[in-house]
């Protein structure tokens, strides 16, 4: 995603845009209703300074977050108690990759 809004010098130059406007408040209103996908590893860019790490264009905007799983996780028919290893497993995840405090 592309689509840097340039900051106008004043008030006036600001209002003397409407484009402008529109295109703020689209923008804010996509990041309002991002949608984090988590991602096996390869199906993502790698995160960075410089690189952007958000795909598609407002008002649906996405970012994909890589981790990868030790197993795989259940299907619908889970239980209570797989779905809560499975949990176990995403916290654990994230906490491997910096994504959530320890």
């Amino acid at each position: 995603m592309n689509n840097a809004i340039q900051i106008p010098a004043t008030i006036g130059e600001l209002l003397g845009d409407p484009q402008r406007v529109r295109d703020a408040l689209a923008l804010l209103n996509a990041l309002a209703a991002l949608e984090v996908h988590l991602v096996v590893a390869g199906g993502a860019v790698q995160l960075g300074p410089g690189k952007a790490a958000l795909k598609g264009a407002p008002p649906t905007l996405v970012l994909p977050l890589p981790l990868k799983f030790a197993a795989a996780i259940a299907d619908s028919s889970a239980s209570a108690a797989s779905a809560s290893a499975r949990l176990n497993d995403l916290l654990a995840a994230l906490r491997l990759t910096g994504q959530l405090p320890s």
